[in-house]
């Protein structure tokens, strides 16, 4: 069914015919609808063939053969910057270059294969990845096409980012830059996005979360936030503490090496729930029942209910029940977990 000798054009309508095959439809035609490209999302199939009307036509009518891989891929990006429906576009065309991998170019190299397209991002997401992307010079119409835009929505972003109109959980974003042509660049060299800080401060900030980490129900919190604040910071950044800081100023190298190893598996944005190893915190400040679980001095597990944690001094920590009126003492060394206790029991403490 599939030759090398098939046209991009004949590639196209194959593969339309193949997904259109799954549609349950009994007479198919312009208006029958295809769910293949979006969960729940209707495409009909007139809109599947405008997707690939901008083709350029000297192309369309060559062999596969004749065409490199990413002459192919250098078209499809072409179209979808023509569209106005880029994120649709986007869609199918990902899944068209699969679809020609696995039937076209299948007993190719992975190298000599059709690559996948850049990602498509939402309007906030791509603001928030220009910022980032500032720390460096760049030009306006390659970070346009990195980004399947045009260059005027580009300027547009800078413009939106220099003035302040771009909020994240009602914080405003507000990004200094400076020009030179169509390169950009700001002028101040480290700032990550949801922090005002200089380099010296944010290495005094993520040196005191190091010693912050050592204290009990501190720990997780401690790396976490590192974790978040190195996420945050340029590439430009990242490589200045690591490979000139470090040595210069006598930091402790193996902080910064956890805490940049955790950033490439983290999220930016964490809750309380995301520390399950270690809920002492969350449990302490905000007064909530728990199950406390430990080790006995016979080194059996015991499941404790608590009402509350009331005190901690050195590593023995006070909780009280207070239906039983009474204060139980633990040493934190014996801890297992805290385990949240979703249904309250809590009756009045006696004075």
């Amino acid at each position: 069914m599939y030759s090398m000798e098939d046209t991009f054009r004949e590639s196209i309508e194959k593969f339309i015919k193949v997904k259109l095959e799954d549609v349950q439809d009994f007479e198919i035609n312009d208006n029958t609808p295809s769910r293949i490209f979006f969960k729940g999302k209707k495409l009909k199939l007139k809109d599947l063939k405008k997707v690939f009307e901008n083709i350029e036509e000297q192309n369309l009518d060559k062999e596969i053969i004749k065409l490199e891989p990413n002459e192919i891929r250098e078209d499809i990006i072409q179209s979808i910057l023509n569209k106005n429906n880029k994120d649709t576009a986007h869609k199918v065309y990902s899944t068209y270059i699969d679809y020609m991998n696995q039937n076209y170019f299948k007993d190719e190299i992975k190298a000599r294969q059709i690559q996948p397209l850049p990602t498509y991002y939402s309007e906030l997401e791509r603001r928030l990845l220009i910022a980032k992307k500032m720390h460096e010079e760049f030009n306006i119409e390659d970070i346009a096409r990195e980004f399947l835009v045009s260059p005027r929505t580009i300027k547009k972003d800078l413009s939106d980012l220099q003035n302040g109109k771009i909020k994240v959980l009602d914080q405003k974003l507000q990004v200094e830059y400076g020009r030179n042509g169509e390169h950009i660049q700001l002028k101040s060299k480290v700032h990550p996005l949801f922090l005002v800080e200089n380099l010296t401060q944010v290495i005094a900030l993520l040196n005191g979360l190091s010693y912050a980490r050592r204290d009990y129900g501190y720990h997780e919190y401690a790396k976490e936030t590192a974790v978040s604040i190195w996420m945050q910071l340029s590439d430009d950044a990242k490589d200045r503490i690591q490979n000139v800081l470090v040595d210069r100023l006598n930091l402790n190298k193996s902080w910064y090496d956890e805490i940049s190893q955790e950033s490439e598996k983290e999220y930016m944005f964490k809750v309380e729930e995301d520390f399950s190893s270690d809920r002492y915190l969350d449990i302490r400040k905000n007064g909530k029942n728990c199950i406390i679980q430990y080790r006995d001095d016979d080194g059996k597990i015991v499941d404790q209910y608590v009402d509350e944690i009331i005190s901690k001094e050195g590593k023995i920590i006070t909780a009280i029940i207070y239906e039983e009126n009474r204060e139980i003492k633990i040493n934190t060394d014996k801890i297992i977990c805290y385990l949240p206790q979703l249904k309250s029991r809590r009756v009045k403490r006696n004075k």
